[in-house]
């Protein structure tokens, strides 16, 4: 049965996109096009992860600063919620790092982890 609000039916559109060994390489333009944020999801193997977020389709590693980025503790499971949402007004680029500095950062976490988001 679907649920009407007002009297009529709404539908949202959402994208999953998942990267399943997500390393220090970038991720470049993960969801296609702009965008905004509301879901994260990161499994981590084993080391300690700091997965960043650029609001870029083409990022240099190392020297473009990322507009989040959200820890992960080795073999566990992070996973934030972002109600109002982060607006990525030209696309999402991921990386995954082991130190939290913002675009210097380029070593490699040890382990490679899982990331899935949810954005519009």
């Amino acid at each position: 049965m679907a649920t009407k609000y007002g009297g009529h039916r709404r539908t949202l559109t959402y994208k999953i996109s998942s990267e399943s060994a997500l390393s220090n390489t970038v991720i470049p333009d993960v969801t296609g096009s702009s965008g905004t944020l509301y879901y994260i999801s990161i499994v981590a193997g084993g080391a300690d992860v700091y997965v960043k977020f650029f609001d870029a389709v083409s990022v240099t590693h190392g020297t473009t600063i990322p507009l989040m980025g959200v820890y992960a503790k080795s073999s566990l499971t992070t996973t934030v919620w972002v109600p109002e949402g982060v607006p990525f007004a030209t696309g999402i680029s991921i990386v995954s790092t082991s130190g939290d500095a913002d675009g210097a950062t380029t070593s490699s976490p040890g382990a490679t982890c899982a990331v899935t988001i949810g954005s519009t």
